[in-house]
C-alpha cells in the first residue's frame, strides 16, 4: 500500500488480498485478549468496565471484540463460500473450525475445570444430571451454562462459560450465507439492502421497544438471543459487504483517522452507537490491510484466538475461585497466561491438526480469504 502524502492512489482491499498480507491473526488474537480483560472486571466483582466507562455506555470491551469477531468472520466466510466447490465442502470446513477446539474446551471444562471447582463429593458430581448435560455444548447450541456445584459463591456465580453464546450465532450466520448465496444476493446492492434493514431494524427495536443486552426479545431455536443476534448479524453482513465490494473500498490511513475521529467525537453523545457500528467495520479492515510493522509476527505461531476465546471464561472463574484476593491487574496476568498456555495447546493439538485435514479433505482453488476462513 502506498501511503506517501503525495499519493493519491491507494490499494483497494481486495489487492491486498490478492497479494496474501493481511493482518487477520493480529486482529483476532487482541480482540480475543480484550474478551478476557473486560470479562475480568464483571468476574471479580468490579465495576465500571472500562471500555464501557470510556465509551459512555456504547459498549463493553467484549461487545466491542464480539463485533471485531463478526466483521471478520463475514468478511472470510462469504469468500470461503463463493470459493468453495460445493455445499457440502463449505460446510465441512466450518465444523472442521469450529467443533474440534469446542469438544476440547467442553471436556476439558468437565474433567478438570468441574472437579477442580465443585463443592459437591466428586462421586456425586460425576453423577449429576447437569455433567451430562453440559456435554451437549460440544454441539455448538448452548444447552446448559452450569455445573453441579460449580462457581456457586463468585460475583458471576453458577456461569462456567459465559463466551459459547456467540457459537450458535456465528452457525446461524453461516446458514444465512448459505441461503442467500443460493438465492444469488450476494451482491454489493444486496447487501447494501440488507445491512440497512438490520441497522434500521435494530434501532427501531431499540428505540421503541428498549431491546437491549439486557431485554433480548426472545430466542431463536432455543438458544440464539435475538437482539443480540440482529446486532451481530449487521456487523457479519458489514464484512460480507466489504468482501463482495473488496475491490472498491481503499486501505487508506486518512480515511481510519477521521473513523477513528467521529468515534472518539461522539461517544458521549446520543449519535454515540449509530458512528459505532457504522465506521467499526472499515477500521477493523484498514487494520487488517494496512501494512503496520510488527503485526506480521501473528501470522508465524498460528491462530490461538479461538483457544483464548472459548478457554478465558472457565479459566477466569477458576483463578477468582481459587485466588479471590487478587487486584484487578494481577487477576487479568494470570488469567491471561494460563489461558493462552490452554489456548496453544489447542491449537498445537487439536486446531491445527483438524485444519489440515481440511487441505486433504477438500482440494479446491483457494483464495487467501477462504484458506484464512
Amino acid at each position: 500500500m502506498q501511503i506517501s502524502p503525495n499519493t493519491s492512489k491507494y490499494d483497494a482491499i481486495g489487492a491486498s488480498l490478492r497479494s496474501r498480507h493481511n493482518n487477520f491473526d493480529f486482529i483476532r488474537f487482541a480482540a480475543a485478549t480484550l474478551v478476557l480483560v473486560s470479562h475480568s472486571w464483571p468476574l471479580s466483582g468490579t465495576p465500571n468496565e472500562f471500555f464501557a466507562t470510556w465509551s459512555g455506555g456504547v459498549d463493553t470491551g467484549g461487545g466491542l471484540a464480539v463485533c471485531i469477531f463478526f466483521v471478520i468472520s463475514g468478511f472470510l466466510i462469504t469468500g470461503s463460500f463463493q470459493n468453495a466447490r460445493s455445499l457440502g465442502a463449505y460446510a465441512l470446513a466450518r465444523v472442521l473450525r469450529i467443533l474440534p477446539g469446542l469438544v476440547f474446551a467442553v471436556l476439558f471444562t468437565i474433567l478438570v475445570i468441574g472437579p477442580l471447582n465443585t463443592t459437591l463429593p466428586l462421586a456425586e458430581y460425576w453423577r449429576h444430571p447437569l455433567t451430562a448435560a453440559y456435554l451437549l455444548n460440544a454441539t455448538v447450541f448452548q444447552s446448559s451454562a452450569v455445573l453441579p456445584g460449580v462457581f456457586e459463591t463468585l460475583p458471576d456465580p453458577f456461569m462456567v462459560n459465559g463466551s459459547l453464546w456467540t457459537l450458535p450465532v456465528e452457525v446461524f450466520m453461516y446458514a444465512l450465507v448459505v441461503g442467500l448465496g443460493l438465492a444469488r444476493v450476494l451482491t454489493v446492492r444486496w447487501l447494501i439492502a440488507l445491512v440497512a434493514a438490520l441497522f434500521l431494524l435494530r434501532l427501531n427495536l431499540t428505540v421503541h421497544w428498549g431491546w437491549r443486552w439486557e431485554k433480548q426479545g426472545g430466542v431463536l431455536l432455543g438458544s440464539i438471543p435475538l437482539y443480540s443476534t440482529l446486532r451481530l448479524a449487521f456487523f457479519f453482513f458489514m464484512g460480507s459487504l466489504l468482501y463482495v465490494a473488496r475491490d472498491k473500498v481503499p486501505v487508506r490511513w486518512d480515511l481510519a483517522l477521521l473513523c477513528v475521529v467521529a468515534i472518539v467525537a461522539c461517544r458521549y453523545t446520543p449519535a454515540g452507537e449509530t458512528v459505532f457500528f457504522l465506521l467499526l467495520p472499515y477500521l477493523v479492515h484498514f487494520v487488517a490491510f494496512a501494512r503496520i510493522p510488527g503485526l506480521g509476527i501473528f501470522a508465524k505461531h498460528g491462530d490461538v484466538s479461538y483457544g483464548i476465546y472459548i478457554f478465558a471464561f472457565p479459566i477466569q472463574q477458576t483463578v477468582m475461585n481459587h485466588a479471590p484476593g487478587l487486584s484487578l491487574p494481577a487477576f487479568i496476568a494470570v488469567s491471561f497466561v494460563a489461558t493462552l498456555a490452554m489456548a496453544v495447546v489447542s491449537w498445537k493439538l487439536v486446531e491445527q491438526p483438524a485444519l489440515r485435514l481440511k487441505s486433504i479433505l477438500l482440494p479446491r482453488r483457494m483464495t487467501p480469504a477462504s484458506e484464512m476462513a
